[in-house]
């Protein structure tokens, strides 16, 4: 169970994420709008598939502490995580993560594009003010439908995925221009662009479409000689420019 709000940078109002363990409300009060989703069903995790996952992660990266710093006035491990193999599943990445002393509860992490001194920070989250064990009662997570709310419902197992489109095709789909980048990566070339409008998944009034371009480069094949021989086989970018988010 869990229960979010969520404010977006210069808006005052919040929007309400709730989930009860069966269903997922998301509430907007400004348009008095819910959308409850419906959780599909997943087997509970055993104390076997944590310790699979933990072998699978130090099997496929390299994780190395860093140190210990202080974190929102909690002391935490600082972790780097780089993985062991690159390519087509796993592209080049490097991670940092500050694990909490006295919890071990996950305190944030940042992602970056490498693990050169060059590396471009890509993705943050921060933990702040974590408290645990403070005796939350069931029922905070209960939703309470306001009173003369429009109700919308969805269910994420009968979602079917956006086909592939050309940019042609995703131009007609949308009411706006598709921007393209000015710059690609050495080998980047452009693969396939897929088009949605959020209107069935979000509150009235959120709603906005969507147009996500996907570039991707060829592997680069090395001979037992050394010579580098250029063959095709596409691969996703690890750059912000190969996979950009068009609203």
């Amino acid at each position: 169970m869990m229960k979010n709000f969520v404010e977006k940078p210069g808006e005052e109002e919040e929007t309400l994420v709730l989930s009860d363990g069966e269903f997922r409300w998301t509430y907007a009060k400004g348009t008095n709008t819910v959308m409850k989703t419906k959780i599909p069903k997943t087997p509970e995790l055993t104390e076997n598939d944590y310790l699979l996952l933990i072998k699978t992660t130090f099997n496929d990266t390299n994780v190395s502490l860093l140190g210990t710093e202080e974190v929102e006035g909690r002391k935490a491990y600082l972790l780097e995580a780089i993985p062991k193999k690159t390519g087509e599943q796993t592209p080049e990445y490097s991670m940092k993560v500050w694990i909490d002393k006295e919890t071990w509860m996950f305190l944030g992490y940042e992602m970056y594009d490498s693990n050169e001194s060059s590396k471009t920070l890509i993705s943050k989250v921060e933990i702040r003010d974590l408290k645990v064990n403070t005796g939350i009662p069931d029922s905070e997570f209960m939703f309470k439908i306001p009173e003369g709310a429009t109700i919308k419902t969805m269910d994420l197992e009968e979602i079917e995925l956006p086909e592939e489109l050309s940019l042609k095709e995703a131009e007609e789909r949308v009411g706006f221009e598709i921007l393209i980048p000015e710059y690609l990566p050495e080998g980047c070339e452009f693969s396939y662009a897929t088009a949605y409008n959020t209107s069935e998944t979000t509150p009235e009034g959120q709603a906005a479409e969507k147009v996500v371009l996907t570039y991707k480069k060829r592997r680069r094949k090395y001979s037992d000689h050394g010579n580098r021989i250029r063959k095709p086989g596409p691969r996703c970018c690890n750059n912000e420019y190969c996979r950009r988010h068009y609203h």
